[in-house]
């Protein structure tokens, strides 16, 4: 239900004991409507529900009144600006915030190897520096603005064209490369102060052939070890 949460999907979230939700365009139709949905989740769920969102702007935008909605990650890296990433991050951050939003799907911390990768339009730009030069800039943006960061989508999509949505792409770099390359904004992410990183799913024979990130313990020990 787009206005409040019907007893039975309450009552479900609590028995299977969740403690986080995230929201996305169909739930949501204005501000009003928004903040009604976010207290009812925590009055007849969990008080300290975790309620994320993507919202990166851009191409992936849920609330669709943020004034800083139609600047993509693309954008603030061609203009190459770092207060004015800090800025955009920040308004965006305090918006979700004052809305009652935990955490944002982001930033993305994939690096665009060309206009042909599958996350160009998301992505801070095609050099591991600059992109993580960028990352960490959102992130302190996003902590200085009371909003958890999820870093995202490890281990990297730069170099494919496919739309993990649709298919699994495939990248077959080893682990040097990954760590000299893929790994770079991720690791300055973390650094920045980033709690936690959503993993992608990609398929890479160098670290586990049979199995996609999303699911591969390998990745989890790179991660934790990284």
């Amino acid at each position: 239900n787009l206005d409040f949460i019907i007893v039975d999907e309450a009552q479900f979230l609590k028995e299977h004991h969740v403690i986080g939700v995230i929201l996305f365009k169909k739930n949501i139709v204005d501000e009003k409507q928004l903040k009604r949905l976010i207290k009812d989740l925590r009055q007849k769920v969990k008080s300290d529900l975790l309620i994320g969102i993507d919202q990166e702007g851009g191409d992936v935008v849920r609330i669709k009144w943020d004034k800083t909605c139609k600047i993509s990650a693309c954008d603030i890296g061609q203009r190459n600006d770092k207060q004015y990433a800090y800025k955009i991050a920040y308004e965006r951050a305090k918006l979700l915030k004052e809305l009652g939003i935990d955490m944002t799907f982001g930033p993305v911390c994939d690096i665009a190897e060309s206009e042909k990768s599958y996350i160009y339009n998301r992505a801070f730009g095609t050099n591991p520096q600059k992109v993580a030069e960028f990352v960490a800039i959102t992130v302190k943006a996003q902590r200085d603005a009371g909003i958890i960061s999820v870093l995202k989508h490890f281990p990297g999509h730069g170099e494919t064209d496919v739309n993990s949505h649709i298919d699994f792409p495939i990248i077959d770099r080893d682990i040097k490369a990954l760590c000299e390359h893929d790994f770079v904004p991720f690791k300055k992410g973390l650094e920045a102060g980033a709690e936690m990183v959503l993993v992608g799913h990609i398929i890479n024979k160098y670290v586990d052939p049979g199995v996609p990130s999303s699911l591969s313990r390998k990745y989890q020990d790179i991660l934790y070890k990284y």
